[in-house]
């Protein structure tokens, strides 16, 4: 049954968004119907949860969504409205597949941590996450268990920022020539073969 607004549950706006800290044109979508809707909906759910669209996976795989961010970002919760069942958090993981971790073969690169969450509602949801997650600095969600093609319709990330990234150093070396070393070591009297 969907959600008919009498409930509430869609009052509340987020707190502490983190959409001002995403790095909005590197957010990747895998499975998505149309390229784009996930990102807009990302957009929009910072200051709205009726969302006039929706995004649809193309078909009942699911979807993953990779989030870099610009900073280290502690993470409290997650608000979802979604027909998906099933909803796993990967964080600092860039290598997490689609496809169910029972039958692909384990990535050996970085071991894959994630909180699993049952979200089978039609209601906006808000999901808390493990007090584990304080130094983040990409976020991977995957969405599966939907009957047929899936469908989110809010996806709201929020949270405080709690460092900055590391940057590259830029470094310049100059280089000057040596001298000959074949012409010194003859003058010694010492011969190079």
């Amino acid at each position: 049954m969907a959600c008919n607004g009498e409930c509430a549950c869609s009052d509340l706006l987020p707190i502490k968004s983190l959409f001002p800290y995403m790095e909005i044109d590197k957010i990747s979508v895998i499975n998505e119907a149309k390229k784009g809707s996930l990102l807009e909906i990302i957009k929009a759910s910072n200051s709205v949860k009726d969302i006039p669209f929706s995004c649809h996976s193309k078909d009942s795989k699911g979807l993953l969504v990779k989030i870099p961010f610009n900073c280290k970002v502690s993470l409290t919760n997650l608000q979802i409205k979604s027909t998906f069942s099933k909803l796993e958090v990967f964080t600092n993981n860039l290598y997490v597949k689609l496809e169910n971790p029972k039958t692909s073969r384990p990535d050996s690169r970085k071991a894959s941590q994630s909180s699993d969450y049952s979200i089978l509602s039609d209601h906006f949801l808000n999901i808390n996450i493990s007090s584990k997650n304080k130094s983040v600095d990409t976020l991977t969600i995957r969405l599966t268990g939907s009957e047929g093609v899936g469908e989110v319709n809010y996806l709201c990330i929020c949270g405080t920022v709690t460092g900055i990234l590391p940057k590259a150093v830029n470094t310049t070396y100059e280089a000057y020539p040596v001298a000959d070393l074949g012409k010194i070591t003859e003058e010694m009297g010492v011969m190079r073969k």
